[in-house]
């Protein structure tokens, strides 16, 4: 599976079979998250934190967290999310 899902001018995020990939020349070089080692995803209403491995933390602002969160989910059903109330 191949997603890209472009914000803005410089940060995207690409789901490629198992990875998870985002890149921000800004901020963020280029992360590559392997999508089995997601263990939990805090959803807020601007962004989404996605828990990885065992202490790793990234957040993410999205344009369709629900959507891109289904995305993560159809390859580790086992993630674990928490929406704000």
């Amino acid at each position: 599976m191949f997603v890209p899902i472009f914000i803005g001018n410089k940060t995207y995020y690409i789901i490629d079979n198992e990875m998870l990939i985002v890149r921000n020349s800004l901020f963020i070089p280029v992360v590559k998250i392997d999508i089995k080692t997601i263990t939990k995803i805090n959803e807020t209403k601007k962004q989404i934190e996605i828990c990885y491995k065992k202490y790793d933390r990234i957040k993410l602002s999205l344009k369709d967290n629900c959507g891109f969160i289904n995305d993560l989910k159809g390859v580790n059903a086992g993630i674990e999310v928490l929406a704000a109330i």
